[in-house]
């Protein structure tokens, strides 16, 4: 079996990629790359995008013998077949139905030469496998992996393996459009929520400077934030047994101004739990995305 093997991440404005040692979990240096993407273009456009991306990337390393592509890829999707299920979702609605694995092997085969091993695993999952097995998630039996950015993404592992049913999990193990308060728990633990609750910036980014900064308002968003996601996360947690929580994605970048809180607000739900911060950054779904084809 090859060591080596690339993995694509696709985003909604944007698709990066890197030549990955499957075996130690490591990105080879100088091979990473990104594309800017408009979801909205036609599909044979986002495909050939696609496309280039990968065949820029296998050049960087052609001496390597890479036959396999692994992808990270947001739903909905037909994973198994490689068929976009885009519809009624503000992205890529034009490869709605479209064999996206049919068409890039064609392709690639024919502007490489040789044929290539393609799968495709839900973008949150791959963030959750990477982390599983050579992040913050390691060794750990049951653990919830979130991803906290423009959305709430999220992942329950047991033993390294997904679990997307069962008794005390939400259907597919997606807690993004579960019930919380008024609305749904993405419009809570989301990039959208701080830009409404603050008001005046332009990112969660800036409001963390200025919590930093010991502005006593921003401060506040953070602890309101924190209590409300341990609010939402402590049924879940103790309805899966959880041993760990580990966050990631954009929002964790603040972790610092509202961990502890978590910490407390979760202890007083009867959530005693064992919390981590990713450590993979944006090279988690890229190396997760090779993880199915170890």
């Amino acid at each position: 079996m090859s060591t080596y093997a690339i993995g694509i991440d696709i985003g909604g404005s944007h698709a990066s990629g890197a030549i990955v040692n499957i075996n130690q979990g490591q990105i080879l240096p100088s091979t990473y790359v990104e594309q800017s993407v408009n979801p909205h273009a036609p599909a044979d456009e986002i495909i050939d995008i696609w496309h280039r991306l990968i065949h820029q990337i296998y050049r960087k390393r052609e001496h390597l013998p890479i036959e396999k592509i692994g992808f990270a890829m947001p739903g909905p999707f037909d994973y198994k077949q490689g068929i976009g299920r885009f519809e009624g979702v503000p992205k890529f609605g034009h490869l709605n139905g479209v064999p996206v694995k049919k068409h890039l092997e064609t392709i690639l085969k024919k502007s490489i030469g040789h044929p290539f091993i393609l799968t495709f695993t839900n973008d949150a999952t791959a963030f959750a496998l990477s982390e599983s097995v050579f992040g913050a998630a390691k060794g750990v039996r049951r653990v919830w992996v979130l991803t906290l950015g423009t959305g709430l993404g999220s992942t329950f592992l047991v033993d390294g393996q997904a679990v997307i049913q069962g008794e005390g999990l939400p259907p597919g193990g997606y807690l993004y459009d579960q019930p919380y308060r008024e609305r749904q728990a993405d419009d809570y633990f989301s990039t959208r929520w701080f830009l409404e609750a603050y008001g005046d910036a332009d990112d969660v980014r800036e409001i963390a400077n200025r919590a930093w900064a010991r502005e006593k308002r921003a401060k506040k968003i953070f602890e309101l934030f924190a209590t409300q996601l341990a609010d939402f996360l402590a049924p879940w947690i103790k309805q899966t047994q959880a041993e760990r929580v580990v966050v990631a994605g954009g929002i964790a970048g603040s972790w610092e101004l509202w961990q502890s809180i978590l910490k407390i607000e979760l202890d007083k739900r009867g959530a005693l739990i064992d919390l981590r911060p990713g450590i993979l950054g944006h090279e988690a779904p890229i190396i997760g995305a090779v993880i199915p084809l170890i």
